[in-house]
């Protein structure tokens, strides 16, 4: 469709989303198929978003997903507006702990942005764009992993996963099956370890070599280790296989 390309064209140029927002503003979009509306609203929270109008970005993005809840992309944008509103909750937590003096404005500030919320909706979001075809699912998976690191108690991250995870094909996960095994050791292991089950049932092979894929990288990792203490003459102090002073 044309006004999207220039649309989005108007989205890379510099200094130019005013301009690009008045051409989806003044577009009619009585005539459009309703796929095509929701790919316009979808731009629309793209240009707002840029332009820093972060609660109208969100009410676009929303509009996009209630016309047309098939259209991928607009999961992603979603996704990725709800992940940077989860992210800065964290940040200004962080910036609480280093700065005690503005903790009590920086809490205020995170308990109304209800960051275990937006957690949810970002995975979920993620997860519905894997769902309905998006072109780089990898990445968001990869994404998806990563934000189960940020899990709080209520798991509102894991609970996302839990949800979603019988409606994903088996294959989509086998490229991040290392790092699935590695969050085994972490506090998200149990969502973690479902997802694992659920690959073993189709590609158990393919668990399996990963086990001896990362017991290779760790033996290799300790004969490169050994090697250095060695050479420096067991000057290495923190030496992770513990060959002791000289």
């Amino acid at each position: 469709m044309k006004i999207c390309e220039q649309a989005k064209a108007y989205l890379e140029m510099k200094g130019e989303l005013v301009s690009g927002l008045n051409l989806i503003n003044n577009t009619n979009l009585e005539f459009f198929p309703v796929k095509n509306k929701a790919e316009i609203f979808r731009l629309r929270g793209d240009f707002l978003l840029k332009m820093n109008d972060c609660e109208n970005a969100n009410v676009a993005y929303s509009n996009a997903i209630t016309l047309f809840k098939h259209l991928p992309k607009a999961w992603i944008s979603w996704g990725n507006y709800c992940d940077m509103v989860c992210m800065l909750s964290f940040m200004l937590l962080i910036i609480s702990l280093h700065h005690p003096d503005l903790m009590c404005v920086c809490c205020q500030v995170f308990k109304e942005t209800k960051d275990e919320i937006w957690l949810e909706y970002a995975v979920s979001c993620f997860f519905q764009g894997i769902k309905y075809g998006v072109s780089n699912s990898r990445s968001h998976l990869a994404r998806i992993l990563y934000l189960l690191s940020f899990d709080t108690q209520n798991e509102p991250a894991g609970r996302a996963l839990d949800k979603y995870l019988e409606q994903l094909p088996h294959w989509v996960w086998l490229s991040w099956i290392p790092q699935l095994l590695l969050s085994l050791q972490r506090s998200e292991a149990q969502h973690c370890k479902l997802v694992l089950l659920k690959i073993a049932q189709v590609y158990p092979q393919v668990i399996v070599m990963s086990f001896f894929h990362i017991d290779f990288l760790n033996l290799t990792m300790h004969i490169l280790v050994s090697y250095m203490c060695i050479s420096e003459r067991f000057s290495c102090r923190h030496c992770i296989i513990g060959f002791g002073h000289t």
